[in-house]
């Protein structure tokens, strides 16, 4: 058989082909005796050739301990049959759980083979993976099951139905599939007794068959690119599907240079491999520990997380972490977290700690960071630590980039366009990622069911993101839980949203300054304003519905805003709303404008007032809801200005809130813009906790009268009640127009008194 043309030896019988592998084995052409088995068994099926296979396994090399990774997927690639007993042996071991899925495309992708049948077969026993969002990985081991036919799967897939899974919606899916294959399952193929001797001959040669000969370890494409061409290795090891190894490639590149673009390469692939996977967290001791154990493994793919979380928690741990950050070679992601403690004020007020994240900037420092170094030489404020930290740093940063070049060369710039091209593909690739799981979260936000589906995908990677998921779905949340997750997890459970928030992320968290709404962040103060490619367009932005900047730099703020797809109300000062309304179209999901003046702006509120005319653009032209807040001396300002009345703003108005208790004097603006408001309101924000709204007709002129609680209960008295009579009396109303009190609202005698005689309680 061995050499003959296939259409011969397949007519030959079962008999003759035995002997002819029986020989093989004899002369110790172990490889190509196992060719012939698998030829033999996918023209007959029988079991009893797939066990001659089986038998086979002690003759081929036993899995290598370094075989996972890149070194797995080489091997697959070889295609060699002998190969298949080590790549299976490790098949679970040879990567983290999110990779599976890879290496069993790789296998279902390979001819039909009774080994691969029963590997994925034994999967079912003892799932590795019961996430619904890895459910596409199940689906591909249906197929292949169903397609190989190996009668030898069915007890095995009998036993599975027959043992109770868990309450998750795995489980049935699992059921349901394994139902359909078993019907796609032809019964086993009879042999002779003759034919069943032969095969059993085979079996005992097997057993003492001469070692066949290894070859040559497939390299991984990482170490096999020329070794003085960094980028090469990179695009190299990116088609072996093994970033870190890119990573690595890419920081030599980096420390040669420091391209803005390599930085950038850096991040993109740091990002990919990270999807669902949580940076150290903890309390004090349980940071510590954790932190120092990712350290020790000494991989570069981990220096991000790491460097994020280095300055968490107690500042004496954090001093040993940065101490430690202080002997790694140079990576622009270290630079990036040291500049969000610059940019945070209340990192520490120990000149140690300062000193530390100063030397780990320079050392380490982004040509990306330039533009906003500047500032470092001018920072004021009480804590002298960071002041003085930061003088030295900005300039010194400055320097050790001064000579990097502004544009990679021609060839370089090739190479990024390679690598840029390869990661696409192997993102492609991919059946689950993050975004494709965030998407389906986005187009049904009100569900549970898609959030539910990352929540199994992220906590199989030990993210507690999908454990805060489950809690927060949940018809009866445990809120002591929620609150240690907050406390101990706060920056995994932000990712990337932390670096826009209040440094202390577990006070955000607990204060409300940023809201969670079943797992992912719903409402923010922003409090840093970082550089906008630190976190633009992360799809965990997405889902933001609230926004309030807390700073002055608008580019920050209207990066956030853009990235949201959710936004619904936005608190902003009349520059950052005017650059919201430049948008050709509208947004469609905002509903509500809180436009304030108040001690953020630099300007005196003439000037402010002059930019609104830039409110003129269509981004706004959807808002439902407009509130006018002006503070620091400005709270009764009559009026509103012309520019705003009359801009687009107001094309969907419904409803308008103002600080003014001249609310006479917004009616007639209104109109004579010819504006229609169903509802006015005044409201001092902050100062008077309730709210006088008055509902207009079309010709704007009052029809009736209530007082809202702002929150909780209130209690007006005769000073409080000041307000709301100067509104009162702005409207001239007749004495019996009623004045309605909502629940929660009581008036002392003397406001009570002094209302009456306006209006009718």
């Amino acid at each position: 058989m061995i050499g003959l043309p296939r259409r011969l030896w397949c007519t030959r019988g079962v008999i003759a082909e035995m002997k002819q592998v029986a020989t093989a084995l004899e002369e110790g052409r172990t490889v190509e005796a196992l060719d012939a088995l698998l030829d033999a068994w996918r023209e007959k099926r029988a079991p009893q050739l797939a066990d001659a296979i089986d038998a086979l396994a002690p003759a081929f090399p036993p899995p290598s301990p370094a075989l996972e990774g890149h070194a797995w997927t080489a091997l697959a690639r070889a295609g060699n049959a002998g190969d298949l007993f080590a790549l299976l042996a490790t098949l679970l071991e040879a990567g983290p759980i999110g990779t599976l899925g890879g290496r069993i495309e790789q296998l279902v992708e390979r001819p039909d083979d009774p080994r691969i049948a029963m590997a994925l077969a034994k999967l079912a026993l003892d799932p590795p993976t019961t996430s619904s969002a890895n459910f596409p990985i199940w689906t591909k081991i249906f197929a292949s099951l169903a397609q190989t036919g190996d009668a030898r799967v069915v007890p095995i897939l009998q036993e599975r139905l027959r043992t109770k899974g868990g309450e998750s919606k795995f489980w049935p899916k699992l059921t349901s599939g394994l139902e359909r294959v078993l019907k796609k399952i032809p019964a086993a193929p009879e042999l002779s007794k003759q034919e069943e001797a032969a095969v059993a001959a085979v079996v005992r040669a097997a057993k003492t068959a001469k070692p066949a000969k290894t070859p040559a370890p497939a390299k991984a494409p990482s170490t096999a690119a020329p070794s003085g061409d960094p980028l090469a290795r990179a695009i190299a090891a990116v088609e072996a599907d093994d970033l870190p190894a890119c990573v690595e490639a890419l920081l030599e590149a980096w420390r040669e240079a420091r391209l803005a673009e390599l930085a950038a390469a850096i991040d993109r692939v740091t990002a990919l491999h990270d999807e669902g996977v949580a940076c150290p967290g903890g309390d004090d001791k349980g940071l510590q520990k954790a932190w120092l154990e990712l350290a020790a493994k000494k991989r570069p793919i981990d220096v991000g997380r790491l460097a994020d979380a280095a300055g968490d928690r107690k500042a004496g741990d954090a001093e040993k972490r940065l101490e430690e950050m202080l002997a790694w070679p140079a990576d622009p992601r270290v630079a990036r977290a040291m500049y969000l403690h610059c940019a945070g004020s209340t990192f520490s007020d120990r000149t140690r700690s300062w000193g530390l994240v100063a030397d780990l900037l320079v050392k380490n420092v982004d040509v990306r960071l330039a533009p906003n170094l500047g500032w470092f030489t001018e920072v004021r404020g009480d804590n002298k630590a960071r002041r003085a930290a930061l003088r030295r740093a900005g300039p010194a940063a400055l320097k050790v980039i001064a000579g990097v070049p502004t544009e990679p060369t021609s060839d370089e710039r090739r190479a990024l366009e390679r690598l840029g091209a390869a990661l696409d593909a192997w993102d492609a690739k991919r059946l689950v990622t993050e975004r494709k799981l965030l998407e389906a979260i986005l187009a049904a936000p009100k569900e549970d069911g898609p959030r539910l589906v990352y929540a199994d995908w992220l906590t199989e990677r030990g993210h507690p993101r999908g454990e805060l998921i489950v809690l927060q779905t949940s018809a009866a949340p445990d809120r002591d839980r929620i609150a240690a997750l907050y406390a101990q997890h706060a920056r995994a459970l932000l990712g990337p949203v932390a670096c826009v928030a209040y440094r202390d992320l577990a006070y955000a968290l607990s204060s409300k300054g940023i809201v969670l709404d079943r797992g992912l962040v719903k409402e923010i103060e922003l409090r840093n304003a970082p550089p906008a490619w630190f976190f633009e367009g992360h799809p965990l932005f997405w889902f933001i519905e609230e926004i309030e900047p807390q700073f002055e730099k608008d580019d920050a703020a209207a990066a956030v805003i853009a990235s949201s797809r959710s936004l619904r109300v936005l608190h902003a000062q009349p520059s950052l709303a005017a650059r919201v309304a430049e948008r050709e179209s509208p947004r469609s999901t905002l509903e509500e404008l809180r436009l304030g003046y108040s001690w953020q702006e630099r300007e005196p509120l003439p000037t402010v007032l002059a930019r609104l005319p830039g409110i003129g653009g269509r981004g706004l032209s959807k808002v439902k809801h407009l509130e006018l807040f002006w503070s620091n001396g400005m709270l009764h300002q009559d009026g509103i200005p012309e520019a705003l009345v009359t801009s687009p703003l107001f094309d969907a108005l419904e409803t308008m809130t103002a600080a003014t208790t001249n609310l006479a004097s917004v009616i007639a603006a209104l109109r004579s813009a010819g504006r229609k408001v169903k509802t006015l309101s005044f409201l001092r924000r902050h100062y008077d906790r309730y709210r006088l709204d008055v509902e207009l007709d079309a010709d704007l002129a009052p029809t009736a009268l209530t007082v809202r609680p702002v929150e909780g209960d209130v209690a007006i008295d005769e000073r409080s009640a000041a307000s709301l009579l100067q509104a009162l009396r702005s409207l001239t109303l007749p004495p019996t127009t009623k004045l309605t009190v909502s629940g929660g609202v009581t008036f002392d005698d003397a406001a009570r008194a002094a209302v009456a005689a306006l209006v009718t309680l």
